[in-house]
């Protein structure tokens, strides 16, 4: 019976080195599957960053481009109400002119007279 026994302890130990022995051949597959399924993990979160920030991207383009609209359209605005504005700009700077040529013509004038006056006083 004892060496029954041990004839079944032995027979288990040979089917476990050779199961162990038949595993060998496929470790290093299944190592290489164990690093790449790693690898795809990784590239799985780096995915959902990388889709993250181009949802960012996106949200800041599209405030972005709003802002630009809003610009454009202030800029437009502008344009026209300074287009309206221009002929009474032109009115003004035609009178400041006249003005200033008056006010020289007048100092002109003015010290032609006080020669004048103070020559007949001497």
């Amino acid at each position: 019976m004892e060496a029954q026994k041990r004839v079944v302890e032995m027979r288990g130990e040979q089917l476990k080195l050779e199961r162990y022995d038949s595993v060998q051949e496929v470790l290093p597959l299944f190592q290489k599957i164990e690093v790449r399924a790693n690898d795809i993990e990784q590239l799985k979160a780096q995915d959902e960053e990388i889709m993250s920030q181009l949802s960012d991207c996106r949200t800041r383009l599209k405030q972005a481009t709003s802002a630009l609209d809003t610009s454009k359209e202030q800029t437009a605005d502008a344009e026209n109400e300074q287009m309206r504005w221009q002929p009474a700009i032109n009115k003004g700077n035609q009178l400041s002119g006249e003005i200033s040529e008056a006010e020289n013509q007048g100092d002109k004038a003015l010290a032609a007279t006080q020669t004048s006056a103070g020559h007949t006083h001497r």
